[in-house]
């Protein structure tokens, strides 16, 4: 049996101070392509990228800013990233080398249990499949910045994981829609878990398949969605592709809460970070430039209109949650709000997550509406809770 052929897919904005560990990861494992779609890009993702593939026949560069001119109302695409994988689907498919694709975002890394196979040896274990649906190793938190991937190890594999796919590309005529998961597929499609057993979904429209969460899959992808708390602010700026709201809104907030850590032998790791650090040394200096450009761009939080975070706080919370700069939007509320009700039902929602908190903008509001009598009540439990 021929060994498949894999490229890595992946679509990106503003990730210049990542994507060549990205890269380098994916070589590491035996890709044979890698296919990159650039858009709304204002750092020097494309400085790098051009120097770095300048003289790699594997490494493919597009840019698909074109697709915003279908804009919505919002005068944007909202589904710029699906239209931009598809792109980058049909350009393995004409450019003929690859037979299979993996399609992951630039904060995901698939690794195998063993952390030795290459992704063919890991395929070949495996007879024909559409699609092969391989689970999230959720990380947790970084204690430091730009720590290389797999430095932090602990990890959380939930029951119902969602996953990331590799897709076969002699299959895409069966393929009914692209999605960033598990592409949909005509009826009687063979869907292949990670152990190369048949894949459940947790219903018929999910994006997740029931998986072991004892460590016991093949393969994994592990998700770099946290990184440091400085750089889980600046990644939040990025937006999603749809929203015009300033930050990522699909986030949870920064933790380092974690169920299990990777097994990776110590010699294995060593070689693979060797590689990773041998494999940008031509691009560091640029590199380098981009880390203090991104954590310098935290100082927009500082721009942010009371109005915005009135309107939204509920968004604020959630993706704030367990960061320094929760308590800087609570004070900016603080100092520039008006809004009683805003300040009242904010302390509210604060209440399970930081009293402290809560107990200032309860505070505030008692200023404004003295004689209010649920902050009357709500200020005395505080009070009594903190001591």
């Amino acid at each position: 049996m021929s060994m498949k052929k894999v490229a890595a897919l992946t679509v990106v904005k503003d990730e210049s101070p990542y994507i060549l560990d990205w890269i380098n990861h994916y070589l590491y494992f035996g890709f044979h392509e890698i296919y990159v779609a650039i858009n709304r890009t204002s750092d020097s993702t494309s400085i790098i990228l051009n120097r770095f593939a300048e003289n790699d026949h594997r490494i493919k560069i597009f840019h698909t800013d074109w697709l915003d001119m279908f804009p919505n109302k919002d005068g944007i695409n909202p589904q710029i990233q699906i239209y931009s994988f598809c792109f980058l689907l049909e350009q393995a498919r004409l450019n003929g080398v690859a037979d299979h694709v993996l399609t992951v975002d630039a904060d995901e890394f698939w690794f195998p249990e063993n952390f030795k196979e290459n992704i063919s040896e890991y395929l070949s274990g495996f007879g024909h499949f559409d699609v092969l649906s391989i689970p999230w190793a959720c990380q947790s938190g970084d204690d430091k910045p730009y720590m290389l991937p797999f430095e932090n190890k602990n990890i959380t594999v939930f029951q119902d994981s969602n996953v990331k796919s590799v897709i076969n590309l002699s299959s895409l005529d069966k393929m009914s829609k692209f999605l960033l998961h598990i592409p949909d597929f005509e009826p009687g499609f063979v869907h292949l878990n990670a152990n190369g057993n048949s894949a459940f979904r947790v219903d018929d429209k999910s994006q997740r398949i029931k998986t072991n969460v004892d460590g016991s899959n093949k393969s994994m992808i592990l998700h770099r969605m946290l990184r440091s708390e400085q750089e889980y602010l600046s990644i939040l700026l990025r937006q999603r592709p749809g929203s015009t709201f300033p930050l990522k809104d699909n986030r949870n907030g920064f933790n380092k809460n974690y169920k299990s850590t990777i097994a990776v032998n110590s010699d294995a790791l060593s070689d693979y970070h060797d590689f990773l650090i041998n494999g940008i040394s031509e691009c560091s200096t640029l590199i380098e430039n981009s880390k203090r450009e991104q954590i310098a761009r935290n100082c927009r939080y500082e721009e942010l209109k009371v109005d915005l975070i009135e309107e939204n706080f509920d968004k604020f919370i959630k993706v704030l949650r367990g960061t320094s700069m929760l308590n800087k939007i609570v004070q900016k509320l603080v100092s520039s709000s008006s809004n009683v009700d805003v300040l009242r039902d904010a302390a509210i929602k604060l209440e399970s997550i930081d009293l402290e908190l809560s107990f200032k903008l309860m505070s505030k509001a008692k200023e404004l509406r003295p004689k209010g009598p649920v902050i009357s009540r709500k200020l005395t439990e505080y009070t009594e809770k903190l001591g």
